[in-house]
């Protein structure tokens, strides 16, 4: 996902972790309303997309660091 982090703008970056955030969110009320089978799967697909906005973040601080004047 790093080379996919160079080529966008910021405010790509930032619309992209907001989309994952918002998608966790909708898909953990999803599971909410569920069959419990599903729920389970539907909660462990909320956790990857959570801890995918978490990895974008940690990537943007980075390259952050990386690119900041010393």
């Amino acid at each position: 996902m790093s080379e996919l982090i160079a080529v966008k703008s910021e405010a790509d970056r930032l619309y992209t972790i907001g989309y994952l955030r918002r998608k966790a969110r909708r898909t953990a009320l999803e599971a909410a309303r569920a069959a419990p089978a599903l729920a389970t799967q539907l909660k462990s697909l909320a956790a990857l997309l959570e801890t995918q906005a978490e990895q974008l973040e940690n990537h943007i601080a980075v390259l952050g660091d990386c690119t900041s004047p010393a």
